[in-house]
């Protein structure tokens, strides 16, 4: 692929979206703030929950730089969850921006294997976010009875 590029003219071009600046000094003071409560429990019962997307790729192969391309917005967010010690483990919380899943023959995400929640940016909002807190709460609280 590489000489068929080259011979070609033929470059990877990579499309930049936006960034945003966090305020460190307010990242800082509510980090101190979650570790002090963090200390007040066994770490078996801290859990961690980890957001991420699936994307489609944001390069395109070109000759020249193509302008004005715009990017995709569908995507998956993903949310995994363990606890302190990673002994515990939770199902993913997927999140995607229909109610039926093309991929899963058109079952509901209550009838798959993992918990789906639906979004029409597929992004995680607070109604979202909730009812994962929700879930993880009765999770933990199986998991501690076992």
């Amino acid at each position: 692929m590489a000489k068929f590029k080259a011979k070609l003219g033929i470059w990877t071009f990579v499309q930049n979206g936006e960034a945003t600046n966090v305020d460190e000094k307010m990242v800082a003071g509510e980090w101190k703030c979650l570790t002090k409560i963090c200390k007040s429990y066994h770490p078996k019962d801290v859990f961690n929950m980890d957001e991420t997307g699936l994307l489609p790729p944001d390069h395109a192969l070109a000759n020249a730089v193509a302008h004005g391309l715009k990017s995709s917005k569908t995507r998956l967010t993903f949310a995994l969850t363990c606890n302190a010690l990673v002994t515990e483990n939770l199902e993913p919380l997927i999140n995607g921006r229909y109610q039926r899943l093309h991929c899963s023959k058109g079952r509901l995400g209550s009838e798959l294997v993992f918990y789906y929640f639906f979004d029409s940016k597929a992004w995680m909002n607070h109604i979202i976010f909730q009812d994962c807190i929700a879930l993880i709460s009765h999770l933990t609280k199986i998991i501690s009875n076992l």
